[in-house]
């Protein structure tokens, strides 16, 4: 993304999966976060309006970098490495 959150979807065809990811740009950093809430495993989603993740299962709030703000998570989003090489964004995940 030029400046804010943008989903990514993954596609690994060796295995034939779909894996989602969200990609953050703030104030010149690229960050990735896992989109699975630590709280219990449920899917966040991105609130332009609030700039936060919220879990739809138990309200829990994450701030654009991933940190809690709200709700029963106790620990961040996970974080995926990223490297930018060529032009291109490259993020790792394990499979």
């Amino acid at each position: 993304p030029e400046e804010g959150v943008k989903k990514i979807d993954i596609e690994i065809e060796t295995l034939n999966k779909s894996l989602k990811i969200f990609l953050v740009k703030t104030e010149g950093s690229l960050i990735a976060l896992s989109p699975v809430c630590t709280h219990l495993g449920c899917f966040v989603n991105y609130d332009r309006d609030s700039m936060e993740f919220i879990c739809p299962c138990h309200g829990g709030r994450y701030n654009i970098n991933g940190e809690v703000v709200a709700g029963p998570p106790k620990e961040p989003l996970h974080r995926l490495p990223v490297k930018i090489e060529n032009k291109k964004v490259y993020v790792g995940i394990k499979i």
